[in-house]
């Protein structure tokens, strides 16, 4: 059990004075950009990088691309590791009045035509050296955005407003990024770094969710500042941004006083068997001498383990226990201050859990959600939870289908195939587009119930037919004592047993009727097509 009170901060850890950030700049370097940052007016080593000033998404009109879209609350990044710079849009904007108006196409596209869930990019620059809000929940807080595929999981994504690349065919003309877009850049990049402690001269390797360049599970050396191509295979940001991005790191480090950066790599989560943890260590460093102290802490709960030191750099090993106690699996908060620093506050989860969602660890198809989650299939209830024990309406399952289908860009306008789906409603294009490919139908009189429960015989046809298995449905075979011959949905119940999908419960039954619940549907989804 947790300990009631803190024990001694001292017994179970250790902090070693090591160089554990990669950095590679030397002083002479560290030198040139501070005074870099005083030419161009940036801020001094002073105080803490400046908060840029936004044109807010009122300002620039992001409900007119979210119409008659559901609201939805979009996840956070757990940890932020790497800020990923594109370029979107072209070069012959004259105001900023028409670069709102360039915004908002954007938008509409992503949103309209893609399907995707808001706007991609976490903020935008134009070329005046306007900052602008980009996807909602706020530009304090990791939104995970929805720019580079494979890595919108640990990254923070800004573009550049304009076309960059020379020869590139959908550019009209192609300008170098003026001054004042490449200061906002500095430093918003300053500021966004410093909120999640990524020192701008560092590197890290994440695991790519699969993308044009990298495949799925491939371990991928980033910087902390890095380039769309770096991800995927694309021309993105554009050379002429691409060139500027190695004098721009250390750029954003002279920006700004003292500033903590930390490598949680090796310490979140810790794991193992039978509270059996391993121990985990945390890597920090600090941009000039000073005096640190940090605290993990229960949430909800009492300090189970603080340290304190000074220096410039340090290891702090932690084995998941309060006084040589283990501690209980659950959310962990890590906090580290340092003089007029920005503070640190990190959530970590100690034992098996992994991110995205806090609520599927135990589920039977902890698996199968996550593998939904990994290719963009669901944002899941809420920005940390699945909701696995939930049910499912009719619309949300064929938003499942569609998009794991990959439901095309650009769908058709309206066509009115079904008298109760909408035209403007959320599911609409998804639930057009199944009916096109043959998949979703009416139940009577040329209705789809899209608010209804969907149940168990729905969700398995749809996952048959999605995966060209209807062309192979078996003759009665009676592997389940309530499905019985003759019935819409049983040669596909039938095969998705053979297919080992849809296996039933102990008691040899399938509960056809029954009403699907969150965790079943992504079950039955990612078994078909894994």
């Amino acid at each position: 059990e947790m300990p009631s009170t803190a024990t001694d901060p001292l017994e179970r850890f250790s902090a070693q004075v090591v160089d554990s950030t990669g950095r590679s700049a030397s002083v002479k370097e560290r030198v040139l950009s501070f005074l870099r940052s005083i030419e161009i007016g940036g801020a001094t080593a002073e105080a803490s990088p400046n908060k840029p000033t936004f044109v807010s998404r009122e300002q620039w009109g992001a409900d007119s691309c979210l119409r008659n879209t559901k609201p939805r609350v979009l996840p956070e990044v757990h940890r932020v590791e790497t800020l990923i710079v594109h370029h979107a849009g072209g070069n012959d904007y004259s105001t900023a009045a028409e670069a709102r108006s360039l915004i908002r196409a954007i938008c509409e596209y992503h949103v309209q035509s893609r399907g995707w869930w808001d706007i991609a990019y976490n903020v935008l620059i134009d070329k005046f050296g306007n900052v602008y809000e980009g996807r909602r929940g706020g530009v304090e807080n990791p939104i995970q955005g929805g720019h580079t595929a494979g890595f919108n999981y640990v990254s923070t994504g800004v573009a550049l407003l304009g076309c960059f690349e020379p020869g590139h065919p959908s550019c009209s003309s192609v300008v170098a990024p003026p001054a004042a877009m490449r200061q906002a850049l500095a430093d918003y990049s300053a500021w966004k770094l410093d909120l999640h402690h990524l020192d701008p001269m560092g590197t890290t390797t994440v695991v790519s969710h699969g993308s044009s360049k990298w495949p799925e599970g491939a371990l991928v050396p980033l910087n902390r500042i890095s380039g769309h191509k770096d991800a995927t295979a694309t021309a993105c940001p554009g050379q002429l941004v691409y060139d500027l991005l190695p004098d721009l790191r250390p750029q954003v480090d002279g920006l700004g006083g003292l500033k903590i950066y930390a490598d949680f790599g090796g310490f979140d989560p810790i794991k193992g068997p039978n509270r059996n943890y391993s121990k985990g260590t945390l890597g920090l460093a600090f941009t000039q001498p000073t005096s640190w102290n940090m605290t993990i802490t229960r949430r909800f709960g009492p300090v189970v383990f603080e340290t304190s030191g000074s220096g410039t750099s340090a290891n702090v090993d932690w084995d998941g226990s309060s006084g040589g106690v283990p501690l209980s699996h659950g959310i962990y908060e890590v906090d580290v201050s340092a003089g007029a620093a920005t503070p640190l506050h990190q959530v970590i989860q100690l034992g098996s859990y992994e991110w995205p969602f806090v609520d599927d660890e135990g589920s039977y198809a902890v698996d199968n959600i996550e593998s939904l989650w990994n290719r963009g299939l669901t944002v899941g209830c809420n920005w940390s939870s699945f909701c696995p024990k939930s049910k499912l309406s009719r619309a949300e399952i064929a938003a499942f289908v569609a998009r794991a289908m990959g439901v095309p860009e650009g769908q058709p306008t309206y066509m009115g195939y079904f008298t109760d789906v909408a035209e403007g409603a959320w599911y609409t294009p998804l639930v057009e587009y199944l009916y096109e490919q043959g998949i979703a139908t009416d139940v009577g009189n040329g209705s789809f119930k899209p608010l209804a429960d969907a149940n168990r015989a729905t969700v398995t046809v749809y996952v048959i037919k999605a995966i060209g298995e209807d062309a192979n449905l078996p003759t009665y075979q009676g592997y389940f004592t309530d499905v019985p011959a003759g019935q819409w949905y049983t040669p596909y119940v039938e095969r998705a047993y053979e297919l080992e999908i849809a296996l039933g419960y102990p008691d040899g039954t399938f509960r056809p009727l029954s009403t699907v619940t969150r965790e079943e549907s992504a079950a039955f989804l990612m078994r078909g097509l894994e």
